[in-house]
Order: C-alpha cells, then sequence, then structure tokens
C-alpha cells in the first residue's frame, strides 16, 4: 500500500491510468480501483475531473489525480528539507497541486 501511495504522488497533476499504476504496483486493475477509493474516502487524494459544458464529456474523461495536502505529497516524493524541493523533479507537479487546493471553492473535494 506504500508503494501504491508514492507512485500516487509520483503521479499528482497527470492523468489518472489505473493500470499502468496497478502494473507499476504489481497489483490487479480491480485491486488499484479498490485502493483508489480507500484513499480518495479517507481524504489522502482526490481526482479533478475535467470541466465541460457537456455533463457526459465530464464523466467519460480521465481526472486527474491531486492530494488534499501538498505537504503529504512531498513527503512521499522523498522532500525532506526546503532545500530539497528547489531541485525536485517534481517541483511543477507540487507547485500545481499546491494551486488546486487552494483554489476558494473547493467543490470537487
Amino acid at each position: 500500500m506504500q508503494r501504491f501511495v508514492q507512485l500516487c504522488a509520483g503521479r499528482i497533476g497527470q492523468l489518472l491510468n489505473v493500470s499502468s499504476l496497478a502494473a507499476d504496483t504489481g497489483i490487479t486493475r480491480i485491486t488499484a480501483e479498490s485502493w483508489l477509493s480507500v484513499l480518495q474516502a479517507s481524504h489522502l487524494f482526490f481526482l479533478l475531473r475535467p470541466w465541460s459544458t457537456n455533463l457526459n464529456k465530464r464523466l467519460i474523461k480521465t481526472p486527474k489525480i491531486y492530494f488534499c495536502d501538498p505537504g503529504l505529497a512531498a513527503w512521499f516524493l522523498g522532500v525532506r528539507t526546503p532545500a530539497h524541493i528547489t531541485a525536485h523533479p517534481q517541483l511543477g507537479a507540487l507547485f500545481e497541486n499546491w494551486a488546486v487546493t487552494e483554489l476558494p471553492n473547493p467543490s470537487f473535494l
């Protein structure tokens, strides 16, 4: 489970590909979907669905994954000090995650 969460942290701001996530973790797709559901229910992270005026497109298109706490995402990515984050390859994704969580109306949480 810890490796699964770390791999999710490595995919923040990216389109969620459950099959790839399951393969990289070494579990089945069904297990990955179950774990995603549990982690969403515990508010560890959330899926941000794309916005569209067409409701069907909103439901069909692939969501992006974001952590509810960007600091926790950084921890799972191995960031331990403020100086370490400046050279981290996921700096842009972590910043995007922070920006999404700071939106004034987090109706997607």
